[in-house]
């Protein structure tokens, strides 16, 4: 059986829309890597008024870890 193609890039839409998929502002994030196990992000770090937060000159970034787990089924509104 042949090997599915695979893609030699992908888009920056695509990059923002996996991002938009977990809930995160493509513009908050420096990095994510996602794997079957979960997703590790880097998101950029905001002071009080909102402002990107900078240590020695570069932004400051924490990481989110986000397992992965099975999605629940929504009840349904008719039941």
């Amino acid at each position: 059986m042949p090997a599915p193609a695979i893609p030699d890039a992908v888009t920056a839409e695509q990059v923002r829309a996996a991002v938009r998929a977990l809930g995160l502002a493509p513009h908050m994030v420096s990095r994510a890597t996602l794997t079957p196990a979960g997703a590790e992000v880097d998101v950029y770090v905001r002071d009080r008024e909102g402002r990107i937060m900078h240590h020695q000159g570069a932004p400051l970034t924490t990481t989110l870890h986000l397992p992965t787990r099975e999605e629940v089924p929504r009840a349904s509104a008719d039941r």
